[in-house]
């Protein structure tokens, strides 16, 4: 499954609200797809960040492992 950009995952977050403010029902089904796509993708973001952050954390301690070294 694609994720979209996190612009495009705001817009249907926003659209949401706006569809459960006003009362149009929607289907209670379609409704659940919606909220279990746009977590899933929000999910992914979150773990991409993680990882970005263990990287850099990890060539940090290379480098100053190679400066007491020196």
């Amino acid at each position: 499954m694609s994720c979209p950009s996190t612009q495009r995952l705001m817009k249907m977050m926003s659209k949401r609200r706006e569809r459960l403010n006003s009362e149009i029902s929607v289907l209670n089904l379609e409704r659940k797809k919606a909220r279990r796509r746009i977590t899933t993708c929000l999910q992914v973001e979150v773990t991409r960040a993680k990882k970005r952050v263990k990287k850099k954390r990890r060539k940090a301690l290379t480098v100053m492992k190679t400066l007491i070294i020196l």
